[in-house]
């Protein structure tokens, strides 16, 4: 804010900044019509600018919706497809393209049985014409697929494929991670697979699970690919977020190979964090931000490419995760991470900071935090002499800028996410949304001790002249709203916050919410920029409610 003094009168010049406002709230219903929470309706979106659709998928629904946006006040659901839980799966991952005469979306789906294959099928777009979503074909893909891109030519998309352990023949196995790459020829798809063992930098990936049993077990298996996005040079970048890694390369050369990179930790003495749920002895509102003496794997999910200053940077989410298996789904009972107060304290450093040492067997402090176990280098371990010398956390709850050259940090929005969800709805700082009987207010820091806002999505778009990234919280529904200014060092850019929106209401519980359209969008699983007729609109995936947001980005004041 600018303030001028003319004479005795004051005048405040508050500059305009990004802020949204909501135009429509959709409640996607399952394939008997039902509209609930926890359904698993909504979880991933396309947008098909040139009719104004939006094509919305759900897993656990195993649906497909077509809603009409030509008056995004008024969104109207135009078409509805329940898929086959036989011949189609589990849709996971959706991407639509429009390039000269091709006109495609494709949909990438995991097979109801860990290990096996999955496959992707691709439809021409719905027109308004006709009224149809013919089916042009159907491609394998390896394991889980869980990510998909178009290049901007839409001749080829890229898929991402998780590989998740099972058992087969009540034996563990752990398949490769895996990215597919399919090609249109004339009246097919050319498929070639990248499974990262020829891979550069194999060793900057943590090597989490690391199975007793099989000699052969590798980094490779443990590689779990998470999103993907492609930048204006055709270049590939995935996230391998349990692994804190990045694997890149090149679209047009793939002979060229692969890059993993580590994508490093954070030093939370720089810091403020909320590390416990249980911490109103310290502080009454439950909200304890301080500094603590640990580390935290930055671990994004979801990554885009943008451009700033003519070159390519990277943006992620960086949610953050921990690898849990049970004997009765994955075949292996293992975690990497335990609560800091079980801490074995024989296994730390004996010079280690007598404070954190307290720290971590207090619950108020660090003791309900969740932290690594695994006695790796990665994650603080020394081998030489057999104790840990750094403790690490999961998620570094926030959003960070890479450069995408060399996978380089520039900025990271440190503990701006939960410094301003606290200043304007305190009420469900790092909250959650698990029961239909819950109000919002009754999950207030129960996430502190795990990943904390957990940001789940981010998008951008260019507003006026100003490159705008939102970034939703996964689970208490937020969104924020950053512009890219230039940093210190000319020509890198940095994030600086421009507004904050968290729709719903708290005054009842979820199904109170969710009946008189309150209930927000919780679990943010996705995000995406819309510019249509003038407008710019931002959608939100709220996945646990089942609901899509429509809001409209313009300029005022906040707060």
């Amino acid at each position: 804010m600018l303030t001028f003094y003319l004479g005795i009168v004051a005048l405040h010049l508050v500059a305009a900044v990004p802020i949204t406002r909501p135009l429509a709230y959709i409640k996607v219903p399952d394939g008997s019509g039902n509209t609930r929470p926890f359904l698993g309706t909504a979880d991933r979106i396309a947008y098909d600018s040139d009719q104004n659709y939006l094509y919305v998928i759900g897993g656990r629904s195993e649906t497909l919706h077509i809603v009409d946006m030509q008056d995004p006040s008024n969104p109207t659901i135009a078409y509805s497809q329940t898929f086959s839980e036989i011949t189609d799966g589990i849709p996971k991952a959706i991407s639509l393209c429009r390039s000269g005469q091709t006109e495609q979306v494709a949909i990438a789906f995991a097979a109801r049985s860990r290990l096996n294959e999955g496959h992707v099928e691709v439809f021409r777009t719905f027109l308004r014409f006709d009224q149809t979503f013919p089916l042009l074909g159907r491609v394998s893909t390896e394991s889980d697929p869980v990510a998909i891109q178009y290049d901007g030519t839409c001749a080829r998309f890229v898929v991402a494929c998780e590989g998740l352990p099972g058992t087969r023949n009540n034996n563990f196995e752990d398949p490769l991670a895996h990215v597919d790459i399919f090609e249109r020829n004339v009246d097919a798809w050319t498929k070639y697979t990248i499974n990262f063992q020829s891979a550069r930098g194999l060793g900057n990936a943590r090597y989490v699970f690391r199975d007793p049993n099989n000699a052969q077990h590798s980094v490779v298996n443990d590689l779990e690919p998470s999103d993907v996005t492609i930048d204006d040079n055709n270049i590939v970048y995935v996230t391998l977020m349990e692994n804190n890694a990045l694997a890149v390369f090149n679209l047009n050369n793939l002979v060229g190979g692969v890059d993993i990179y580590s994508l490093g930790s954070k030093d939370w003495n720089n810091f403020d964090i909320d590390t416990s749920d249980q911490d109103q002895s310290i502080s009454p509102d439950r909200i304890n931000m301080v500094r603590r003496n640990i580390r935290s794997f930055y671990q994004p999910g979801a990554i885009i490419s943008l451009n700033f200053g003519g070159n390519v940077f990277l943006a992620t989410a960086n949610t953050g995760a921990v690898k849990r298996y049970t004997t009765a789904v994955e075949g292996v009972d293992f975690t990497e991470a335990n609560r800091a107060s079980t801490f074995d304290s024989t296994l730390l450093d004996p010079n280690m900071d007598s404070g954190l040492v307290d720290d971590l067997s207090s619950n108020a402090a660090l003791g309900r935090l969740y932290v690594s176990n695994l006695q790796y280098d990665t994650d603080g371990w020394n081998p030489i002499f057999g104790y840990f010398e750094n403790i690490f956390a999961y998620g570094g709850r926030s959003w960070s800028l890479w450069d995408a050259s060399s996978a380089t940090q520039q900025w990271d929005s440190g503990s701006d996410l939960e410094y301003e969800v606290r200043e304007y709805n305190g009420s469900v700082f790092n909250g959650d949304c698990t029961s239909i009987n819950q109000s919002p207010p009754q999950s207030l820091d129960t996430r502190s001790d795990d990943k904390g806002p957990e940001p789940k999505a981010i998008a951008t778009t260019l507003f006026g002249s100003d490159q705008i990234v939102a970034v939703g919280s996964g689970r208490m529904g937020a969104i924020y709203l950053y512009r890219l200014g230039e940093s210190e060092a000319p020509g890198f850019p940095q994030g600086e916050f421009q507004s904050y929106n968290r729709l719903g209401d708290y005054n009842g519980n979820w199904g109170q919410l969710y009946d008189s359209n309150e209930a927000g969008t919780p679990f943010i699983n996705d995000l995406k920029f819309v510019n249509q007729a003038g407008q710019t609109l931002l959608l939100a995936v709220g996945s646990q409610m089942g609901v899509i947001a429509v809001h409209e980005l313009y300029e005022g004041t906040f707060p």
